[in-house]
Protein backbone atom coordinates (compact mmCIF):
# COMPACT_ATOMS: atom_id res chain seq x y z
CA UNK A 1 0.00 0.00 0.00
CA UNK A 2 1.58 3.24 -1.18
CA UNK A 3 1.38 6.28 1.09
CA UNK A 4 0.96 9.90 -0.01
CA UNK A 5 0.66 13.25 1.70
CA UNK A 6 -2.62 13.88 -0.13
CA UNK A 7 -5.00 12.17 -2.54
CA UNK A 8 -7.26 14.04 -4.95
CA UNK A 9 -10.29 12.13 -6.23
CA UNK A 10 -11.57 13.50 -9.53
CA UNK A 11 -9.92 15.50 -12.32
CA UNK A 12 -12.62 18.11 -12.94
CA UNK A 13 -12.28 21.86 -12.56
CA UNK A 14 -10.65 21.88 -9.11
CA UNK A 15 -8.79 18.56 -9.05
CA UNK A 16 -5.81 19.16 -11.37
CA UNK A 17 -5.16 22.63 -9.96
CA UNK A 18 -5.30 21.32 -6.40
CA UNK A 19 -2.99 18.41 -7.18
CA UNK A 20 -0.40 20.56 -8.96
CA UNK A 21 -0.34 23.17 -6.18
CA UNK A 22 0.11 20.50 -3.52
CA UNK A 23 3.07 19.11 -5.46
CA UNK A 24 4.55 22.60 -5.74
CA UNK A 25 4.28 22.84 -1.95
CA UNK A 26 6.54 19.78 -1.70
CA UNK A 27 3.93 17.11 -1.02
CA UNK A 28 3.62 13.67 -2.56
CA UNK A 29 0.24 13.49 -4.26
CA UNK A 30 -1.98 11.03 -6.11
CA UNK A 31 -4.92 11.97 -8.33
CA UNK A 32 -7.54 9.43 -9.41
CA UNK A 33 -9.94 9.75 -12.34
CA UNK A 34 -12.42 7.02 -13.16
CA UNK A 35 -13.78 8.43 -16.41
CA UNK A 36 -12.50 11.13 -18.77
CA UNK A 37 -9.90 13.60 -17.59
CA UNK A 38 -11.22 17.13 -17.24
CA UNK A 39 -14.60 16.42 -15.69
CA UNK A 40 -17.95 17.71 -16.87
CA UNK A 41 -16.81 21.11 -18.16
CA UNK A 42 -14.37 19.59 -20.63
CA UNK A 43 -16.30 16.47 -21.63
CA UNK A 44 -19.99 17.34 -21.72
CA UNK A 45 -20.55 20.71 -20.05
CA UNK A 46 -19.52 24.27 -20.62
CA UNK A 47 -16.86 23.80 -23.31
CA UNK A 48 -18.38 21.28 -25.76
CA UNK A 49 -21.86 22.78 -25.39
CA UNK A 50 -20.49 26.18 -26.40
CA UNK A 51 -18.74 24.61 -29.39
CA UNK A 52 -22.11 23.24 -30.50
CA UNK A 53 -23.78 26.58 -29.80
CA UNK A 54 -21.16 28.33 -31.96
CA UNK A 55 -22.14 26.16 -34.93
CA UNK A 56 -25.80 26.80 -34.21
CA UNK A 57 -25.22 30.54 -34.06
CA UNK A 58 -23.39 30.43 -37.40
CA UNK A 59 -26.46 28.79 -38.94
CA UNK A 60 -28.73 31.33 -37.26
CA UNK A 61 -26.74 34.28 -38.59
CA UNK A 62 -26.65 32.75 -42.07
CA UNK A 63 -30.45 32.69 -42.05
CA UNK A 64 -30.46 36.32 -40.94
CA UNK A 65 -27.88 37.45 -43.48
CA UNK A 66 -30.39 39.49 -45.47
CA UNK A 67 -31.19 41.53 -42.34
CA UNK A 68 -27.62 42.83 -42.51
CA UNK A 69 -27.51 43.26 -46.27
CA UNK A 70 -25.58 40.04 -46.78
CA UNK A 71 -27.30 37.76 -49.27
CA UNK A 72 -26.43 34.13 -48.55
CA UNK A 73 -27.57 31.43 -51.00
CA UNK A 74 -29.29 28.33 -49.69
CA UNK A 75 -27.09 26.49 -47.19
CA UNK A 76 -27.28 23.18 -45.36
CA UNK A 77 -26.19 21.74 -42.03
CA UNK A 78 -23.53 19.03 -42.14
CA UNK A 79 -24.26 17.40 -38.80
CA UNK A 80 -21.34 14.98 -39.11
CA UNK A 81 -18.89 17.88 -39.31
CA UNK A 82 -20.65 19.77 -36.51
CA UNK A 83 -20.60 16.72 -34.25
CA UNK A 84 -17.02 15.76 -35.14
CA UNK A 85 -15.81 19.26 -34.29
CA UNK A 86 -17.39 18.96 -30.85
CA UNK A 87 -15.94 15.49 -30.23
CA UNK A 88 -12.46 16.48 -31.47
CA UNK A 89 -12.28 19.38 -29.02
CA UNK A 90 -13.46 17.14 -26.19
CA UNK A 91 -10.90 14.43 -26.94
CA UNK A 92 -7.97 16.79 -27.49
CA UNK A 93 -8.63 18.81 -24.34
CA UNK A 94 -9.13 15.75 -22.14
CA UNK A 95 -5.95 14.16 -23.50
CA UNK A 96 -3.99 17.38 -22.95
CA UNK A 97 -5.06 17.45 -19.30
CA UNK A 98 -4.04 13.82 -18.77
CA UNK A 99 -0.69 14.39 -20.48
CA UNK A 100 -0.02 17.48 -18.37
CA UNK A 101 -0.86 15.66 -15.13
CA UNK A 102 1.32 12.67 -15.97
CA UNK A 103 4.20 15.02 -16.67
CA UNK A 104 4.21 16.51 -13.15
CA UNK A 105 7.06 15.07 -11.10
CA UNK A 106 5.83 13.96 -7.69
CA UNK A 107 2.25 13.35 -8.88
CA UNK A 108 0.99 9.81 -9.45
CA UNK A 109 -1.99 9.54 -11.80
CA UNK A 110 -4.48 6.67 -11.49
CA UNK A 111 -7.01 6.16 -14.28
CA UNK A 112 -9.57 4.22 -12.27
CA UNK A 113 -12.55 4.87 -10.02
CA UNK A 114 -11.69 5.52 -6.38
CA UNK A 115 -13.56 4.72 -3.18
CA UNK A 116 -12.76 4.84 0.52
CA UNK A 117 -11.68 1.65 2.25
CA UNK A 118 -11.59 2.66 5.91
CA UNK A 119 -8.57 3.87 7.89
CA UNK A 120 -5.13 2.58 8.88
CA UNK A 121 -2.91 4.23 11.53
CA UNK A 122 -4.47 7.65 11.04
CA UNK A 123 -4.43 7.40 7.24
CA UNK A 124 -7.44 7.16 4.96
CA UNK A 125 -7.30 4.14 2.69
CA UNK A 126 -8.52 4.62 -0.87
CA UNK A 127 -9.12 1.76 -3.27
CA UNK A 128 -8.28 2.78 -6.86
CA UNK A 129 -8.99 -0.02 -9.29
CA UNK A 130 -6.82 -2.93 -8.11
CA UNK A 131 -4.60 -0.71 -5.96
CA UNK A 132 -5.00 0.51 -2.38
CA UNK A 133 -3.31 3.79 -1.45
CA UNK A 134 -3.46 5.93 1.68
CA UNK A 135 -3.00 9.52 2.83
CA UNK A 136 -3.81 11.74 5.84
CA UNK A 137 -5.67 14.25 3.64
CA UNK A 138 -8.23 13.61 0.90
CA UNK A 139 -9.78 16.10 -1.51
CA UNK A 140 -13.07 15.15 -3.18
CA UNK A 141 -13.75 16.54 -6.64
CA UNK A 142 -16.15 13.97 -8.04
CA UNK A 143 -18.83 16.26 -9.49
CA UNK A 144 -22.30 15.32 -10.66
CA UNK A 145 -24.12 13.41 -13.38
CA UNK A 146 -27.45 13.89 -15.13
CA UNK A 147 -30.55 12.87 -13.20
CA UNK A 148 -32.79 10.61 -15.22
CA UNK A 149 -36.57 10.87 -15.01
CA UNK A 150 -38.57 8.19 -13.22
CA UNK A 151 -41.48 7.87 -15.62
CA UNK A 152 -43.44 4.74 -16.57
CA UNK A 153 -42.07 3.26 -19.79
CA UNK A 154 -38.98 5.45 -19.95
CA UNK A 155 -36.69 2.48 -19.37
CA UNK A 156 -37.84 1.19 -22.77
CA UNK A 157 -36.85 4.42 -24.52
CA UNK A 158 -33.38 5.64 -25.46
CA UNK A 159 -33.08 8.68 -23.21
CA UNK A 160 -30.25 11.12 -23.86
CA UNK A 161 -28.33 13.18 -21.33
CA UNK A 162 -26.13 16.22 -21.87
CA UNK A 163 -23.21 13.94 -22.78
CA UNK A 164 -24.78 11.47 -25.19
CA UNK A 165 -26.64 14.33 -26.89
CA UNK A 166 -23.32 15.73 -28.10
CA UNK A 167 -22.30 12.41 -29.69
CA UNK A 168 -25.35 11.64 -31.81
CA UNK A 169 -24.76 10.11 -35.24
CA UNK A 170 -27.68 11.98 -36.78
CA UNK A 171 -29.32 15.34 -36.21
CA UNK A 172 -32.67 14.88 -34.41
CA UNK A 173 -35.72 15.64 -36.51
CA UNK A 174 -37.74 16.34 -33.35
CA UNK A 175 -35.96 16.67 -30.01
CA UNK A 176 -38.22 16.41 -26.95
CA UNK A 177 -36.58 17.91 -23.87
CA UNK A 178 -37.61 17.23 -20.29
CA UNK A 179 -36.63 20.29 -18.27
CA UNK A 180 -36.79 24.01 -18.97
CA UNK A 181 -33.72 25.16 -17.10
CA UNK A 182 -30.26 26.10 -18.33
CA UNK A 183 -29.19 22.89 -20.08
CA UNK A 184 -32.59 22.26 -21.63
CA UNK A 185 -32.91 25.81 -22.93
CA UNK A 186 -29.42 26.19 -24.40
CA UNK A 187 -29.56 22.80 -26.08
CA UNK A 188 -33.11 23.43 -27.24
CA UNK A 189 -32.15 26.68 -28.93
CA UNK A 190 -28.99 25.19 -30.43
CA UNK A 191 -30.74 22.22 -32.01
CA UNK A 192 -33.60 24.38 -33.23
CA UNK A 193 -31.10 26.64 -34.98
CA UNK A 194 -29.46 23.57 -36.50
CA UNK A 195 -32.80 22.54 -37.97
CA UNK A 196 -34.46 20.25 -35.43
CA UNK A 197 -38.02 20.63 -34.26
CA UNK A 198 -37.82 21.15 -30.49
CA UNK A 199 -40.38 20.73 -27.70
CA UNK A 200 -39.46 21.63 -24.12
CA UNK A 201 -41.55 20.21 -21.25
CA UNK A 202 -41.28 22.01 -17.90
CA UNK A 203 -43.21 21.11 -14.74
CA UNK A 204 -43.00 24.59 -13.17
CA UNK A 205 -45.18 27.52 -14.16
CA UNK A 206 -42.27 29.11 -16.02
CA UNK A 207 -38.87 28.23 -17.46
CA UNK A 208 -35.68 28.87 -15.42
CA UNK A 209 -37.65 29.68 -12.27
CA UNK A 210 -34.53 30.85 -10.41
CA UNK A 211 -34.24 33.89 -12.68
CA UNK A 212 -36.17 37.17 -12.45
CA UNK A 213 -39.52 37.46 -14.21
CA UNK A 214 -38.29 39.83 -16.91
CA UNK A 215 -35.41 37.50 -17.80
CA UNK A 216 -37.68 34.45 -17.94
CA UNK A 217 -40.21 36.25 -20.11
CA UNK A 218 -37.61 37.53 -22.56
CA UNK A 219 -35.97 34.12 -22.97
CA UNK A 220 -39.40 32.55 -23.44
CA UNK A 221 -40.22 35.14 -26.11
CA UNK A 222 -36.95 34.68 -28.00
CA UNK A 223 -37.15 30.89 -28.02
CA UNK A 224 -40.78 30.91 -29.09
CA UNK A 225 -40.03 33.32 -31.94
CA UNK A 226 -37.27 30.97 -33.09
CA UNK A 227 -39.77 28.12 -33.28
CA UNK A 228 -39.20 26.26 -30.01
CA UNK A 229 -42.38 24.85 -28.46
CA UNK A 230 -42.44 25.38 -24.68
CA UNK A 231 -44.98 23.59 -22.49
CA UNK A 232 -44.90 24.89 -18.91
CA UNK A 233 -46.89 23.33 -16.06
CA UNK A 234 -46.70 20.01 -17.90
CA UNK A 235 -45.42 16.68 -16.59
CA UNK A 236 -44.37 13.69 -18.61
CA UNK A 237 -46.54 10.77 -17.47
CA UNK A 238 -45.58 7.99 -19.88
CA UNK A 239 -43.04 7.18 -22.58
CA UNK A 240 -42.81 4.48 -25.19
CA UNK A 241 -40.69 3.70 -28.25
CA UNK A 242 -42.07 4.04 -31.77
CA UNK A 243 -41.54 1.75 -34.74
CA UNK A 244 -39.24 4.34 -36.33
CA UNK A 245 -36.81 4.09 -33.36
CA UNK A 246 -38.25 7.30 -31.99
CA UNK A 247 -40.21 8.13 -28.86
CA UNK A 248 -43.81 8.90 -27.99
CA UNK A 249 -44.61 10.66 -24.71
CA UNK A 250 -47.79 11.57 -22.91
CA UNK A 251 -47.81 14.86 -20.99
CA UNK A 252 -50.38 16.27 -18.58
CA UNK A 253 -51.13 19.87 -17.58
CA UNK A 254 -50.79 20.20 -13.81
CA UNK A 255 -53.72 22.64 -13.48
CA UNK A 256 -56.30 21.68 -16.10
CA UNK A 257 -55.46 17.99 -16.25
CA UNK A 258 -55.49 18.11 -20.04
CA UNK A 259 -53.32 15.48 -21.71
CA UNK A 260 -51.61 15.31 -25.08
CA UNK A 261 -49.35 12.89 -26.90
CA UNK A 262 -46.12 14.08 -28.52
CA UNK A 263 -44.01 12.03 -30.90
CA UNK A 264 -40.35 12.77 -31.55
CA UNK A 265 -37.12 11.25 -32.78
CA UNK A 266 -35.09 11.80 -29.58
CA UNK A 267 -35.72 12.40 -25.87
CA UNK A 268 -33.36 14.44 -23.67
CA UNK A 269 -33.46 14.40 -19.87
CA UNK A 270 -32.38 17.81 -18.55
CA UNK A 271 -34.12 17.78 -15.17
CA UNK A 272 -31.12 18.42 -12.97
CA UNK A 273 -28.04 16.65 -11.72
CA UNK A 274 -27.16 14.29 -8.88
CA UNK A 275 -23.81 13.96 -7.06
CA UNK A 276 -21.32 11.18 -7.83
CA UNK A 277 -21.01 10.24 -4.17
CA UNK A 278 -22.84 6.91 -4.20
CA UNK A 279 -19.76 4.91 -5.25
CA UNK A 280 -17.27 6.57 -2.85
CA UNK A 281 -18.12 4.37 0.18
CA UNK A 282 -18.20 7.52 2.31
CA UNK A 283 -19.72 5.73 5.28
CA UNK A 284 -16.48 3.78 5.78
CA UNK A 285 -14.76 7.01 6.88
CA UNK A 286 -17.76 8.79 8.42
CA UNK A 287 -18.35 11.43 5.74
CA UNK A 288 -21.97 12.58 5.86
CA UNK A 289 -24.19 13.64 2.96
CA UNK A 290 -27.45 15.54 2.83
CA UNK A 291 -30.78 14.12 1.69
CA UNK A 292 -29.84 14.58 -1.97
CA UNK A 293 -26.44 12.90 -1.61
CA UNK A 294 -24.26 16.02 -1.60
CA UNK A 295 -21.35 16.01 0.84
CA UNK A 296 -21.92 18.17 3.93
CA UNK A 297 -19.09 20.68 4.48
CA UNK A 298 -18.28 23.59 6.79
CA UNK A 299 -17.20 27.11 5.82
CA UNK A 300 -13.70 25.80 5.12
CA UNK A 301 -15.07 23.05 2.82
CA UNK A 302 -14.07 20.34 5.31
CA UNK A 303 -16.47 17.42 5.52
CA UNK A 304 -17.81 15.93 8.74
CA UNK A 305 -14.60 13.87 8.86
CA UNK A 306 -11.34 15.70 9.71
CA UNK A 307 -8.92 16.32 6.82
CA UNK A 308 -11.33 15.19 4.12
CA UNK A 309 -12.37 18.14 1.97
Amino acid sequence: MKHYDAIVIGSGQAGPAMASQLVKAGQTVAIAEGYRFGGSCVNYGCRPSKVLIASARAAHMARRGADFGVMIPAFSIDWQRVSQRVVDIIEHTSQDIETWLRGIAGLDVYHAYASFDGTTDGLYRVRVGDDVIAAPRIFLNTGTRARMADVPGIDQVRTLNSESLLRLDTLPTHLIIMGGSYIGLEMGQAFRRLGSQVTIIETSEAIIVREDDDIRQEIHRVLTEEGVTILTQHSLTHAEPTEADGVRVRVKHSVTGDEQVISGSHLLSAIGRIPNTDRLNLESVGVQTDARGFVVVDDGLQTTTPNIY
